[in-house]
């Protein structure tokens, strides 16, 4: 009986093994493919052109109907980036994040140190906020809102799997 719970135990951490390697698959190619649209995006934005997304629909569509979650912001919030984008360029623009998210990790290196008040995180926290939901105009508004929901999904997963062994590990325990 001992020598079927260590075989079954070991077959449950290959399968385990398996579907971390399937997921690792998985996020390698969406992030090739994210890679290779982003790049496509980027050399058309250079050349004044804007690529039209999937299906037909120009960026603002496609960011309407991905950002419905809100992580992305409002198709207005799109046309904005847009203007942004087409005024300073891209490379403007990727630096600006850069800057907002160094600013960001500055005020939260303080704030670990008590020396900052919550409404400078706060309007830090809506820079990087803007910056990202912008870069994500810019890389596809598609791909990273399927990473974000992929990731939430996978975050869900986790919090469920350890849920469930606590449960399993004081059930074993009684």
């Amino acid at each position: 009986m001992a020598e079927d719970d260590l075989v079954l135990d070991r077959l449950r951490k290959i399968r385990a093994e398996l579907d971390a390697a399937r997921e690792r698959d998985h996020e390698i190619l969406v992030r090739l493919s994210g890679i290779e649209s982003g790049l496509t995006r980027l050399e058309k934005a250079g050349a004044g052109n804007r690529e039209p997304a999937k299906d037909g629909q120009d960026g603002a569509a496609c960011l309407e109907k991905e950002s419905s979650s809100g992580w992305l912001g409002t198709p207005e919030d799109g046309q904005l980036f847009d203007r942004a984008t087409q005024q300073w360029g891209v490379d403007a623009q990727r630096m600006m994040a850069v800057g907002e998210c160094g600013e960001f990790l500055t005020l939260f290196g303080r704030e670990s140190q008590g020396r900052l008040e919550p409404e400078a995180m706060i309007d830090e926290i809506a820079d990087v906020t803007i910056m990202m939901a912008q870069m994500a105009r810019i890389y596809g508004p598609e791909q990273v809102a399927d990473r974000i929901q992929y990731k939430l999904d996978r975050m869900r997963r986790k919090l469920d799997q350890q849920r469930a062994g606590v449960a399993g590990a004081s059930s074993s325990t009684s």
